[in-house]
């Protein structure tokens, strides 16, 4: 894990057909020991450390996907932050699935944005290959 400072905060929408209590269960299905808020413009949190991200960086591994979910991350690299989406639908099962855009999750995608002074560092240990050289 990064020994740096790093503030993650994850936001969802809630629409009018879904349970909010339910949705809030979902981020905290993927982010462990975190209060999940639900409001009128949607769900989420705010958490200081690397370590909320750790679910994340074991699904990466779990299913080989180190490429994928760097390039996401890359890309969307803005100064000393960036961020990814999440599908809502698979967090409910207590998945963690990858969204490449906000249309792919029918319900809308769980946004987790991540920054740090040393956000390429956290980029690396979020997206690295624990068994490569």
């Amino acid at each position: 894990m990064p020994e740096c400072s790093c503030v993650v905060s994850c936001h969802c929408p809630v629409y009018p057909s879904e349970d909010p209590q339910k949705v809030v269960r979902a981020v905290s299905q993927i982010f462990e020991g975190v209060t999940v808020t639900a409001g009128p413009d949607g769900a989420g949190f705010r958490s200081d450390g690397p370590e909320i991200l750790q679910k994340i960086r074991d699904a990466t591994n779990s299913r080989r996907s180190h490429k994928l979910y760097r390039r996401h991350l890359e890309s969307n690299l803005h100064g000393d932050s960036t961020w990814l989406y999440l599908n809502k639908q698979a967090a409910c099962a207590g998945t963690i699935a990858l969204c490449s855009g906000v249309d792919e999750s029918p319900l809308g995608p769980i946004k987790v944005t991540i920054q740090s002074p040393d956000i390429e560092e956290v980029i690396r240990w979020l997206a690295s290959d624990p068994a490569a050289p």
